[in-house]
């Protein structure tokens, strides 16, 4: 798309044939056209679907509440089979238009992680949600698993616009899959027995098991110091993990000289790393019974982000030779964060129970726009793709990392906060008017008592 070497006008432009060519000519066909962007544009064409993301996690919320996940999932798939397939004839047409199907993309993945609240409240039973986090999540992986390497082999041997027409007709059949196995309630799923749905509704308080539609107590949650501890370890990960998707092949081709076709193969090895491990801490979160659970969120989520921060450390230090140590110590970070499944996330899953899917909305946002900065802060710091200039950026991804886990690590709880429980839900609680402040009543219970003592006056 971008690689005029491989431009069938190329060969003219080097012996003068052509002067001025029109490398995305409309008369070319769209697999021979090619697009010359500046370093803005780039920028761009990587933050609009952070940015459209952004801007669209809330209001799917409302969605998700108001016409369920399955419905919601549903239309939001089939629009981004629609806008990937048709995003090269977008870019053919204007740059203005491809960024706005850019922001059109970022809608589609801004429910992913409401989404994974919603399923793990209500589809998880209490001893399962580590094993649930994790493969819920696993979707950042998988998807760049298949495309780095798919997409790329699709792009050089048939032509780029193909890598996204093929996925935009795997998004519309995983969509169609989706539909027919999906239920917003396990008891309403005709392949779910009455004994499995007691299974999962085992230990859930009945506002818990009702489902994810409760109106979430806004006030309670932005008061809490355990949610806002877990949002801030989203941004030190996802901070790297941007790394991951977008750099690490930049920082593999540019500055330890890999070909382009290694460069891909390479990238795909931590992520296929990253993916086994969060399964084996989702599932080691929930079946390790000689700590307590606050001691394996700790420690999960500080293997994941300490120990990646000890690698870039190194990696800042130590000169690159073009050799496999260089490249074991950009990429083991990659793979470290996997253990993240049995941290934050589950954290977020145990704290919130019902209103996960509004908390889990949040980290989205907070993921999303860590990811729209770091669009334009790491190119501004490494324009030139040096190791100097990166040796900047790793001490900058240790710097988040040890930070943002310290700030987790002390505020870090595994029990459910007061607000999820059913008498917690928006019951202002007064003392009893015979004024012993250990008993305490609700509103309509305090009324009652009033009426009551009125008439042993009268």
């Amino acid at each position: 798309m971008q690689d005029l070497s491989t431009s069938p006008l190329y060969p003219a432009v080097l012996n003068g044939t052509i002067l001025d060519p029109d490398w995305a000519s409309n008369d070319l066909p769209m697999s021979d056209r090619r697009f010359v962007w500046t370093p803005m544009m780039k920028a761009l064409s990587y933050a609009g679907a952070f940015g459209g993301n952004v801007v669209c996690v809330q209001p799917m919320v409302y969605v998700i509440r108001r016409f369920g996940v399955h419905r919601a999932m549903t239309f939001i798939g089939l629009l981004g089979a629609f806008t990937c397939a048709f995003t090269p004839l977008a870019l053919s047409i204007s740059f203005g238009l491809f960024v706005f199907f850019r922001c059109v993309n970022g809608l589609t993945f801004s429910m992913l992680f409401t989404v994974a609240g919603v399923v793990c409240n209500d589809w998880a039973p209490l001893v399962e949600r580590g094993i649930f986090v994790a493969v819920l999540t696993g979707h950042v992986e998988i998807a760049a698993m298949f495309t780095m390497p798919v997409g790329g082999a699709v792009a050089s041997k048939i032509g780029w616009p193909y890598a996204f027409y093929l996925n935009g007709i795997i998004l519309a059949c995983i969509t169609g899959l989706f539909a027919f196995l999906y239920r917003d309630s396990p008891s309403k799923h005709p392949f779910v027995c009455e004994w499995e749905v007691q299974k999962i509704n085992r230990g859930k308080s009945k506002l818990q098991a009702s489902g994810s539609s409760a109106t979430p107590p806004y006030r309670a949650i932005f008061s809490s110091p355990v949610i806002w501890a877990s949002w801030v370890a989203v941004i030190g990960t996802f901070f790297v993990s941007q790394f991951t998707i977008t750099w690490s092949p930049i920082y593999l081709n540019k500055v330890l000289l890999y070909s382009p076709a290694m460069t891909g193969l390479i990238s795909v090895i931590p992520l296929v790393c990253q993916l086994l491990i969060k399964f084996f801490s989702g599932l080691m979160s929930d079946k390790l019974h000689c700590v307590d659970d606050v001691t394996k969120l700790r420690l999960f989520n500080s293997i994941a982000l300490v120990g990646g921060a000890v690698f870039f450390a190194v990696a800042s230090i130590i000169t690159p030779t073009t050799n496999w140590i260089d490249t074991f110590l950009c990429l083991a970070p990659v793979a470290l964060l996997g253990f993240h499944a049995g941290g934050y996330p589950k954290c977020l899953i145990m704290t919130s129970r019902q209103y996960s899917s509004f908390v889990m909305s949040v980290v989205q946002m907070v993921s999303c726009g860590t990811m729209f900065i770091g669009s334009f802060a790491i190119p501004l710091i490494a324009p030139d793709n040096s190791f100097d200039e990166w040796r900047k950026v790793f001490i900058l991804y240790a710097s988040m990392l040890v930070v943002t886990n310290t700030v987790f690590v002390i505020f870090a709880r595994a029990k459910a906060a007061s607000w999820t429980e059913e008498h917690g839900k928006r019951t202002n609680r007064v003392a009893s008017i015979d004024g012993n402040l250990s008993q305490i009543w609700t509103l309509p219970e305090f009324a009652n008592g009033v009426v009551a003592l009125s008439h042993q006056i009268k």
